[in-house]
This record gives C-alpha cells, sequence and structure tokens, in this order.
C-alpha cells in the first residue's frame, strides 16, 4: 500500500479528519502506518480542487489486505467525521 486519498465536498469542510492514525491489520496484529494531522493536506488539496478537496496520505509499503483508519483529534468539541470518497492506491510488481 503506498496512498489513501479522502475527496471532501464543501459539505464536509467542517467535519473532515484533522487527525489520522493508519493501522495494517494482519494476523501478527496492528503495525502503524501514519500518525498525524491532515490539516496541510487538506489546504494544498482545496488549492487543486475546492469543489472536490483530495486529501492525500502517503505511506510506506507495508503488504497487507485490511486497514483500519481512526480520527485521532477533534473537530469542535465533535468526534464524528465525514468525507465523500475514499481511494486506496497500491504498488503493482513494486512500482
Amino acid at each position: 500500500m503506498r496512498r489513501l486519498r479522502f475527496e471532501v465536498r464543501p459539505r464536509s469542510f467542517r467535519d473532515y479528519p484533522r487527525a489520522l492514525a493508519v493501522d495494517a491489520i494482519d494476523d501478527a496484529g496492528a503495525a502503524p502506518l501514519f500518525r498525524g494531522s491532515v490539516s496541510m493536506a487538506f489546504g494544498r488539496g482545496l488549492l487543486v480542487d475546492p469543489m472536490r478537496v483530495p486529501i492525500d496520505v502517503v505511506l510506506p509499503s507495508h503488504p497487507t489486505r485490511a486497514i483500519r483508519i481512526a480520527q485521532t483529534r477533534r473537530a469542535l468539541g465533535i468526534w464524528w467525521w465525514s468525507i465523500d470518497e475514499l481511494s486506496v492506491w497500491s504498488l503493482v510488481n513494486g512500482r
């Protein structure tokens, strides 16, 4: 796995995920792939497409069939978060 992309439309701007934890899940348990804020990625995505903001999270290569995505910071005092689309990119044949 190499990258996640969340797309957020204007209706979800107030509750996009501010900070995330992304883990690879396998028989041995969970392996952390990403921890941190996505606010800078939101800002970059807003410049690219303000009507369908892409938030890209780059991940280290890790062989897994399952991932867990969790919000780790509240927005406006609430824990829920919204995205409009999720894409997962992986390497094929090491490329």
